[in-house]
């Protein structure tokens, strides 16, 4: 995993800060106001202070990864290949597996009303791009990831434990999706951050194979395949 070394000086201390106002501001709204709503202004508002960091850091969009890529077609065709290993690694053979040990269905019905309707799919959609794919991304990745190297002063160590703490936090965000949703979204953010890293902190990619793969679950749920789809391999081997 190539771990990228930034040219300005760590400040462990106000990174640490930064972390911990953004772990209570964002649960705090998200108690403040429960379900979607709540995640929707806790996302906004934390991207501001996303924002606001790398503005005081003097670094700009580079901080998160939002820098502009050598190539977008590359980046496009490596956020594809991203998507479509982890829809046959996560879809048809993690989530059964995990549901098969946990017990515990993955619980994707607050979506169910996407069903047959193409409006909603397309307006969800949208939402999915640029809620889930590109403000996770810059939160969970670009964010925490990174601020969380910086306390450890971008060691090795430092970027494992960013990847790893920022997926036990994507995890539990979504604990509507039940025990076997949080495992299943944290192993996700766990690839996630690897994804972001291992291309030298190109946010780019993540965001488009998380688009792409959010884009692929809703499609399934529109379809009313994706319980059918999740556990096409897993029946035929079992």
């Amino acid at each position: 995993m190539n771990t990228p070394v930034t040219a300005r000086t760590p400040n462990p201390i106000a990174a640490a800060g930064t972390v911990v106002l953004t772990l209570v501001f964002g649960f705090g709204i998200q108690l403040l106001l429960p379900g979607e709503t709540g995640s929707l202004v806790a996302l906004a508002l934390l991207l501001g202070l996303v924002i606001w960091t790398a503005w005081r850091k003097g670094t700009g969009l580079s901080e998160i990864g939002l820098n502009r890529p050598a190539s977008w077609l590359k980046t496009l065709m490596l956020g594809v290949a991203w998507a479509v290993f982890i829809f046959l690694l996560f879809r048809l053979f993690l989530q059964p597996l995990l549901e098969t040990i946990t017990g515990v269905e993955r619980d994707l019905s607050r979506f169910d009303y996407l069903k047959g309707d193409e409006t909603a799919l397309a307006n969800t959609l949208i939402m999915l791009w640029v809620s889930a794919a590109l403000m996770e991304e810059v939160l969970f990745r670009g964010f925490l990831v990174t601020q969380v190297a910086e306390i450890f002063r971008n060691t090795r160590a430092g970027w494992v434990t960013g990847i790893i703490g920022s997926a036990v936090i994507f995890g539990l965000v979504h604990a509507y999706q039940g025990l076997s949703g949080v495992l299943l979204t944290g192993l996700a953010g766990v690839l996630f951050g690897f994804i972001f890293v291992f291309h030298g902190r190109n946010l780019w990619v993540a965001v488009l194979a998380h688009g792409f793969t959010d884009s692929s679950a809703a499609f399934m749920v529109y379809l009313d395949i994706y319980e059918r789809v999740t556990s096409l391999v897993w029946q035929a081997s079992t």
